[in-house]
This record gives structure tokens, sequence and C-alpha cells, in this order.
């Protein structure tokens, strides 16, 4: 999405009531000498719409700690040039990284309020012990939405609306719901909160693969190569699909599930499946033999006819 319709969009979205922050999380790096530093967003909004998101597990550290910047107030317009700096910075990050820019923020409550209630969606109730993730970091923002689905709203209020940029190289917008309280994490979010720094994995390899010329033989091998800009939509839920998928078939954590992962994305969504190929990964499983080793000693001949068949079958 452009700066120019994400602006008309966030324009719709506010109510002459309404506030805009920019979040960001130093942790992700920024030079000083950048507008969007803290250092410099401090000088040009004025240190009092500056507001630290008090990370519980950096309370020694509350530099490194979120930041929500008051881009404008009610009743007043956005600051153009800071809106147009965030979009750029954003658009410029890789898909499953740690990101500077972690959205853009309509609510009626201020800074400081918008603080506290990001600090407190950090503190997760897992396995009956209270931990702190960064949950306001685009990635698990979007995962989040992937398993809570339609509860996602209660979970965000008093937020209005949060625009992230998304896996895909745009945005993901999320609507917040007045209702009786945030919902907790259910067992599917919970479980993709764990496996983001394995989505993360397999969408920067993707996003390798999509910047990259492929040759007419490998396409033949990838009929489902991504040849961007970006990543599709949707890019990170079916990552995360498909290494639960890796994980329900047994292959380990790690270098295998990313390739199982890749090959779904790029060959085919269901190629674990064809019964001259499925054999290869319980040979991987049996010996403990990388599953890259035993993909590629499959021959050409028998991946072309794999892909065939398996295109010719009447599912997604």
């Amino acid at each position: 999405m452009s700066a120019q319709r994400l602006h008309r969009y966030i324009e719709e979205a506010r109510s002459p009531a309404d506030y805009l922050h920019l979040l960001i999380d130093p942790l992700a790096g920024c030079f000083d000498d950048h507008p969007l530093s803290a250092l410099r967003l401090q000088e040009a909004l004025g240190e009092e719409a500056l507001s630290i998101v008090p990370r519980a597990d950096l309370v020694h550290a509350p530099h490194e700690c979120p930041l929500v910047a008051t881009l404008a107030r009610p009743d007043h317009p956005f600051n153009a040039d800071l809106f147009a700096a965030s979009h750029a910075y954003a658009a410029e990050a890789a898909p499953g990284g740690k990101r500077y820019v972690c959205g853009w923020i309509v609510t009626a409550e201020d800074a400081t309020s918008v603080a506290g209630h990001l600090a407190n969606r950090c503190l997760v109730n897992h396995a009956g012990q209270a931990r702190t993730w960064p949950m306001f970091e685009p990635l698990r923002m979007e995962l989040l939405a992937v398993s809570l689905k339609q509860d996602t709203g209660r979970w965000l209020w008093p937020i209005k609306e949060w625009v992230l940029p998304s896996s895909s190289g745009g945005v993901f917008r999320l609507r917040g719901a007045h209702g009786d309280g945030p919902p907790g994490l259910n067992t599917e979010a919970l479980g993709a909160q764990h496996d983001v720094s394995a989505v993360a994995a397999v969408l920067a390899a993707w996003q390798r693969l999509s910047s990259q010329p492929m040759s007419p033989g490998l396409l033949q091998q990838a009929p489902r190569h991504w040849a961007g800009p970006g990543l599709p939509e949707g890019a990170a839920a079916k990552a995360l699909h498909h290494l639960r998928e890796a994980r329900r078939l047994g292959l380990p954590p790690g270098e295998d599930r990313l390739v199982f992962a890749l090959h779904s994305l790029t060959v085919h969504p269901h190629w674990d499946t064809h019964p001259q190929l499925h054999p290869h990964i319980v040979q991987a499983l049996a010996s403990k033999t990388p599953l890259a080793d035993a993909l590629a000693r499959i021959e050409d001949w028998i991946w072309q006819r794999a892909i065939h068949e398996l295109t010719a079958e009447p599912r997604g």
C-alpha cells in the first residue's frame, strides 16, 4: 500500500476524537540521525509526545523498550513528514525480521495509556506461569490475528485500528472491538507464538528465493515459485501452516521443517503426499538424515512426474 493510500485509510479510520500513534522498537535498530530515532522524534514532537512501553523483562534497560510516539492529537492533522518517513522505513524492512516500525495506532487513548496497554498485553500466562513476549512485533501480531480470528478485536481494545507492516511487504490491518475484557491466548495462539522464529526463518528464505531469477529447469521443479516483489498475501499464515504439517509428520525443528515448508510453498502444498515422494520423508526420519539430503537424491524425472500428477489433481 502506498503512503498516500495508507494516509487516506488512516484518515478515514480516525474520528475527530482519536489520536494517531507510531509504535517503534529500538531493539530493531535505527541510526541516531534518522528522523525516526527516539532523539529526533523527541525533538520534532516534544518529550511529552513519547511514552515508553514498560516491558517487564526490560525494566533494567528502559532505553531498549518500545516507544509510542504521537503523530496526531485529536482534532489535529498528521505530522505528514514523519508519517511518510515511517512508511518508507517500514517498506524497506525484510519480512520476518525485527522491525523498527511496528505500526500505526488509532485510538482515543493518549500515548501513556497505550504504552501501558501494550505492556499488559506482553504479559502472557503460559502453563501457569507469567511470561513476557514482545506481542507488539508485527509478525507476532499477524500470527495472533490468524490464531484468535474474531477474538482479535477484543484483544486489541482500546486500540481501534492497528495498521502493521505485513509479512507480504504490504500492511496488515487489525480492528479493535469493545467487549468484556481481552480473551486469553488459546492453544493455537500460544503455539503460533512459539513458532515465530521458525516462521521468520521461512519468510526470510522464501524472500531470498523470490528475489532471485530461476532457470527454466529449476522452475519445472518449483512451479509455485513466487517472483515478487515481496511475498504473497498471507505469507506468514502459509508458512505457519506448513511448519505445523512438518511437525505433524515428525520432522525435527530447524532445517528439516524449513526445507519442508519451502517445498510446500514453491513446489506444491501437498507434495509430501505423493507416493513417490513421501517415502523419502519416511526414510529421512528413520535414518535421521537431513531432509534436504534425502530430497536431493530424488531424480529430476520423478519430481517432474510427481508435480504433473499433483497439479492435475483437483485440490489446492
